[in-house]
């Protein structure tokens, strides 16, 4: 599938809108491209990534989302939460980004699918990946308000 292609397929997913490819890399070696963009899911900023290979392709979504802590609090605690997280949500992903002021926690949220080539359900996978990605900062921050880790309310829309 093309770049353009898989952009029109994501644009086409309920949810999704504002999708942009900012970049596409060849790698004529290995038979390889990997394409980057810029998406929304609901009112989440995120970003995609579409790899192609010989063998299998893969797919990318993932959202960036800040909690404001109530109070301060450290880097290792913070990561000691998003490891847990890690370890118990299969096929969902948080990397800690940055705590600034010991208060801000942002966080990367990301699924990723590995699917065969030319496989012609890739819409439904994609369709099935929205619901996760928009879910995971209010799953994560259950996670951080039982590991004491207490923030801001956040309201999903």
């Amino acid at each position: 599938m093309t770049p353009e292609k898989f952009a029109e397929l994501l644009s086409a997913q309920t949810g999704i809108k504002d999708v942009s490819e900012a970049d596409t890399v060849k790698y004529e070696e290995t038979g390889t491209s990997r394409t980057q963009g810029f998406l929304s899911i609901g009112v989440l900023k995120g970003i995609y990534i579409y790899i192609t290979s010989p063998v299998f392709n893969t797919v990318s979504i993932g959202v960036n989302f800040q909690y404001t802590l109530l109070k301060r609090d450290t880097k290792e605690r913070a990561l000691s939460v998003i490891n847990d997280f890690n370890k118990t949500k299969t096929g969902l992903k948080a990397t800690f980004r940055k705590l600034d002021k010991g208060k801000l926690l942002d966080v990367s949220l990301r699924s990723e699918l590995i699917v065969p080539l030319e496989d012609s359900n890739l819409e439904r996978y994609i369709g099935l990946l929205i619901p996760i990605i928009s879910a995971s900062p209010m799953i994560l921050s259950q996670d951080l308000s039982s590991k004491g880790l207490n923030h801001e309310s956040i309201v999903r829309k």
